[in-house]
């Protein structure tokens, strides 16, 4: 039998890489990943992982207190924006960065394109075509709040294009939308996944 590909190709939001740990192919993380760090200086790349242990190297002192924490099972506390409460008595100033293999200073941050942010031109081309190519867009999960994701679905709408939108709650896309499902994903994506004759 002739197997046939339904999905050409997967552009996400996430930062956080799991499509790609999952197993899934052709993924083109939109606004980048918290895998990766880059210089600000000169745009060299670095994993997440590299760029952690050259820290604890660093900082001893500062994965003695973690540990410390961790064994009394007293994490510090997270703030809705991801940030943590740590103690005043830390020695803030002593912390030190890793320095770029690539120029020699320390400037770093992930590799995610930050709300004020643009996406990279590459990036962004790759996404237009990986439009361009597919024959329709199915947009799962996201009210596409940020105009880097919604100009897609308006690329696809000016192709005339079929566009299925699978979200909870109203999306920014449902005016451009050939079908909407009013649904979360974990209710409809098993579903169909059960339609699929493998």
């Amino acid at each position: 039998l002739e197997s046939q590909q339904y999905l050409s190709g997967l552009i996400t939001q996430n930062v956080d890489g799991l499509h790609k740990q999952a197993g899934s192919q052709n993924v083109l993380e939109l606004h980048g990943t918290l895998k990766s760090v880059k210089c600000l200086s000169c745009g060299e790349t670095e994993s997440r992982d590299e760029f952690q242990t050259r820290l604890e190297e660093l900082n001893p002192e500062w994965v003695e207190f973690w540990n410390q924490m961790v064994g009394s099972e007293e994490e510090p506390q997270r703030r809705p924006d991801g940030d943590v409460d740590l103690p005043p008595n830390l020695r803030y100033e002593e912390f030190q960065y890793p320095t770029c293999h690539h120029c020699g200073t320390g400037h770093w941050m992930p590799t995610v394109v930050f709300f004020g942010g643009n996406v990279a031109d590459a990036v962004r081309n790759q996404s237009y075509q990986m439009v361009d190519d597919a024959t329709g867009l199915f947009v799962c999960g996201t009210s596409l709040a940020t105009f880097s994701a919604y100009r897609l679905v308006r690329r696809a709408k000016e192709q005339g294009k079929e566009i299925m939108v699978v979200n909870f709650g109203e999306t920014r896309g449902d005016p451009e939308a050939t079908t909407k499902i009013e649904a979360t994903a974990e209710d409809v994506l098993p579903q169909v996944l059960l339609q699929i004759p493998i």
